[in-house]
């Protein structure tokens, strides 16, 4: 493993370690939970992290924790998201809240809401020897998010919709 990769996991495992502090529930999101999957390994610069149930002083705790440990606020303008950076490697920790049958966050663009079903079961995944939570079935999951071609390493897979939508939600 060279020495950019421990230094991404090492954080990675300090980052989850603050999180179960709490005791949230936590799941890969995106690209994170795609290439854990097909590629079982990091993304080269950022983590996206899941968790359940918006809790306003369990996020700012969080954030006040991984400040105290050293990372950086990068300041992400968004009420459910935390972005914080060590190094050039940074997490985007989304917390999601339920509204009648569907998922959502608050981020930058405004609500984010998901469709049903995507957040109510997990499996886990396995790499660097760590396991993580990530949406169930993952292979749908991906789909949902990459369209066909999730699997393909030659092609940049981008999260596009219908994985969430950003609509008003009052």
């Amino acid at each position: 493993m060279e020495k950019e990769e421990e230094n991404r996991l090492k954080q990675l495992k300090e980052v989850v370690g603050v999180i179960k502090e709490f005791k949230r529930k936590f799941f890969l999101l995106g690209g994170s939970a795609l290439l854990a999957y097909r590629d079982k390994k990091l993304q080269s610069r950022h983590t996206g992290i899941g968790l359940y149930g918006y809790n306003d002083s369990d996020f700012q705790g969080i954030k006040k924790r991984l400040l105290e440990i050293g990372f950086n606020d990068d300041k992400f303008p968004a009420g459910t998201v935390i972005q914080v950076r060590k190094e050039d490697y940074y997490f985007m920790i989304f917390y999601l809240d339920k509204k009648d049958d569907f998922w959502f966050s608050y981020t930058n663009l405004g609500p984010y809401l998901y469709i049903p079903d995507v957040f109510h079961k997990f499996e886990k995944v396995k790499f660097y020897g760590l396991e993580f939570n990530v949406p169930s079935p993952i292979k749908s999951y991906l789909y949902w998010c990459y369209g066909e071609s999730w699997w393909d390493r030659t092609q940049e897979n981008h999260c596009h919709p219908p994985a969430g939508i950003f609509i008003p939600i009052e």
